[in-house]
C-alpha cells in the first residue's frame, strides 16, 4: 500500500531539526528528510501540525498513524481521531510493526508500541 510520510515537530529551533534529518541515515544514500513528504516544524501543538497535515494531503485524521515518545502529545492527537502509537523508546522494528497490525484503533485508545 501506498503511504505518505510526514513529521509533526513543535520545536523553537526549526533549523536544528532540519539538520537533525539530513544527518539521520535509512538507507543507502537515503536520510529520513528524504521520505518525508510534509513537514510541520515549527511552535505549536501536535494537533495543529496533524490538521495541517490533512489539509496539505487530503488524509483524513483518522486514516492517519502518528508516533511519538511523549504521552501528552498522544493524548492530544488521539483526541482528534487519529490512531497513535506512544514509543517512548523510540519508533524501533517491532514497535512500527505493531502499530501497523493494530492500525486503525477502533476505540480511540493509544497504542503502546515499546516500554
Amino acid at each position: 500500500a501506498d503511504a505518505v510520510v510526514c513529521i509533526a515537530s513543535c520545536t523553537d529551533e526549526p533549523s536544528w531539526a532540519q539538520e537533525c534529518m539530513r544527518l539521520f541515515d535509512i538507507g543507502p544514500e537515503l536520510v529520513i528528510k528524504d521520505a518525508m513528504m510534509v513537514e510541520e516544524i515549527h511552535g505549536g501543538n501536535k494537533q495543529t501540525h496533524l490538521r495541517n497535515i490533512a489539509k496539505r494531503t487530503g488524509i483524513a485524521l483518522e486514516d492517519m498513524l502518528f508516533f511519538d515518545n511523549e504521552r501528552g502529545n498522544c493524548v492530544d492527537v488521539a483526541e482528534i481521531g487519529v490512531t497513535v502509537a506512544y514509543v517512548p523508546r523510540g519508533v524501533t522494528q517491532p514497535a512500527w510493526e505493531k502499530a501497523l497490525r493494530l492500525f486503525p484503533s477502533t476505540d480511540g485508545g493509544i497504542i503502546q508500541g515499546n516500554k
